[in-house]
């Protein structure tokens, strides 16, 4: 799993784009926004929730009409909240499947090669045996 705050942020995304392209996956611009927008969801989403519960700690020491004044302050701060999950929960999803289909990038050091013939071979040990019979790849 990638840490998606590095992988777009303005230092990185460029680097990560390239590795990513080399891998058969394009990372795009829209991919950076949507990431954006999620995360301001998110914070708003928070906000949201902790003005609420700061609003209902008032409730302990209100009076009758406090509680109604109380209560309708809530009530806006629901309606806010709902529409920020409801946003969250539209895009939130596909944005999770595609970067979870996202492939790993190799580590700087990793020689970049397109089949297995490409692989380096660092270094061996001890003789390769023979076999009687068919051997299935695995």
């Amino acid at each position: 799993m990638h840490n998606l705050r590095e992988l777009f942020s303005e230092e990185q995304f460029t680097v990560y784009t390239e590795a990513l392209r080399h891998r058969g996956f394009e990372l795009q611009e829209v991919d950076r926004e949507t990431y954006g927008d999620i995360r301001r969801l998110h914070i708003a989403r928070d906000s949201y929730r902790a003005e609420r519960n700061r609003v209902s700690d008032q409730f302990r020491g209100a009076d009758e009409q406090g509680r109604a004044d109380l209560r309708e302050q809530i009530d806006r701060i629901d309606g806010g909240l709902t529409s920020v999950e409801l946003s969250i929960a539209a895009v939130e999803p596909s944005f999770s499947e595609r970067m979870l289909s996202m492939p790993n990038v190799s580590a700087d050091h990793v020689p970049r090669g397109v089949s297995e013939e490409d692989n380096v071979v660092v270094s061996e040990h001890g003789e390769l045996g023979t076999t009687d019979g068919d051997i299935f790849d695995h």
